[in-house]
């Protein structure tokens, strides 16, 4: 469900102090269509990273972090992982969006924390183009290429070169209070499908009771759901590989 797409936006940049590429290809996407994407230009690896990117974005939206990874290949040397960050937003349909943002790395040459701040990074300026952009609204495929390609190489960049510095711990409680609003969303919608089955029928008190405790429950699995990729994270090191990506038009 995906294909490459070749565009002006690539590059061969994207290299850490040691002269190994970090970040491999990102991109923002609204629902199922891709907005923006951009990689590093050559043909080496691009398959294994393809592959790595497919299987990212086929990943069911959680309300928080999202993670995969490809299994170990013949003929690719790198620790190809991938990761994803959703947001919900309301729609004038009374629906909501879901917005992600995510990466490709190898995590040989770049530990969690980093790709994590970079995702932070995206999320922080993406925001004024999520809320009053048409293009990102109601855009199809690569609507916003030409505009936030070349943001998302910046961003790579300054991961490859400046490494821990480039993180900004600082911005992560901002993600803990999206990954909130984002279950908040998800049970408010809940909420209303079963007021409109409640018209059709009376609840007793013991079924109210019930529907209370059953929310809570649900608000601590959505947490578990949203935090999950975050425990995960915290294992990888950093090493060395060479690695490089087209970009990748891909359907969540």
């Amino acid at each position: 469900m995906s294909s490459i797409h070749n565009n002006k936006n690539n590059t061969n940049m994207d290299y850490n102090s040691e002269g190994k590429p970090c970040i491999l290809w990102s991109f923002v996407a609204r629902d199922d269509v891709i907005l923006a994407e951009a990689s590093i230009e050559e043909d080496k690896y691009d398959n294994f990273v393809a592959e790595t990117a497919k299987q990212l974005c086929r990943k069911k939206p959680t309300p928080g972090w999202e993670f995969t990874s490809m299994m170990p290949r013949r003929g690719c040397p790198m620790k190809l992982k991938g990761m994803k960050f959703h947001i919900y937003d309301h729609t004038t349909e009374g629906d909501f969006h879901i917005w992600a943002m995510g990466c490709v790395y190898d995590a040989n040459t770049v530990d969690t924390q980093q790709v994590q701040s970079f995702i932070e990074k995206v999320v922080g300026i993406s925001e004024m183009f999520r809320e009053h952009n048409i293009d990102w609204k109601y855009g199809g495929g690569l609507a916003a290429q030409d505009q936030f390609s070349p943001i998302l190489l910046q961003r790579m960049q300054e991961v490859a070169y400046l490494g821990k510095y480039a993180m900004v711990n600082s911005e992560l409680n901002n993600l803990r209070d999206i990954m909130a609003r984002n279950i908040e969303m998800i049970l408010e919608r809940g909420d209303r499908i079963e007021s409109l089955q409640e018209r059709s029928t009376k609840l007793n008190e013991m079924a109210s009771v019930f529907k209370k405790n059953s929310k809570g429950l649900k608000r601590k699995m959505l947490w578990q759901n949203a935090k999950h990729g975050l425990i995960l994270g915290t294992a990888i090191t950093a090493g060395v590989a060479v690695i490089v990506v087209p970009p990748i038009v891909a359907v969540l």
